[in-house]
């Protein structure tokens, strides 16, 4: 998907219930405005865990 550039990022006034938004799609926003509220979605980002150099195992044995 090509990178989408929106000219005019506002849809909603800041003293009213929002009424519109951008459609999010698989690889991110798009340039469709959907009318409604946003469905709430949470992301969680894992991180995959880095080893250390030493394992824990021969950590202990040296600290004896």
């Amino acid at each position: 998907m090509a990178d989408v550039v929106i000219e005019n990022p506002i849809l909603n006034s800041p003293f009213r219930e929002p009424s519109r938004h951008w459609r999010f799609g698989d690889t991110g926003i798009t340039n469709e405005v959907v009318e409604g509220r946003r469905v709430r979605r949470v992301r969680v980002a894992v991180v995959p865990a880095v080893a250390d150099d030493v394992p824990v195992d021969d950590a202990r044995e040296g600290a004896g």
